[in-house]
């Protein structure tokens, strides 16, 4: 099923769609491994932009996804992605 959707919507790549307007958050926070590995997947899939959320320092975003970490989240629709997740999620995230 994820490879039809994958294969489905092939024709934009990331970079095209990174460059539509969309911007990225990925809600995290120091000494977090498994944030590290969210940050290394979008490295590895090429997505250049995106800004970390520190979410320790603020009660409400703390609230919020402090047991949801890392949790990547788009500036135009405020969809969010919640951990676990890998590039082929990510990559049919950022196509929807």
């Amino acid at each position: 099923m994820r490879n039809a959707c994958l294969n489905t919507h092939s024709s934009r790549s990331i970079g095209e769609i990174l460059m539509s307007t969309i911007k990225l958050y990925l809600f995290s926070t120091a000494y977090c491994h498994l944030c590290d590995q969210a940050q290394q997947l979008l490295v590895n899939l090429g997505v250049e932009s995106f800004t970390i959320i520190e979410i320790i320092d603020d009660a409400e975003l703390l609230s919020l996804y402090g047991l949801r970490i890392p949790v990547l989240q788009r500036n135009d629709t405020k969809a969010e992605l919640n951990w676990p997740f890998n590039a082929d999620d990510i990559v049919i995230f950022l196509r929807n």
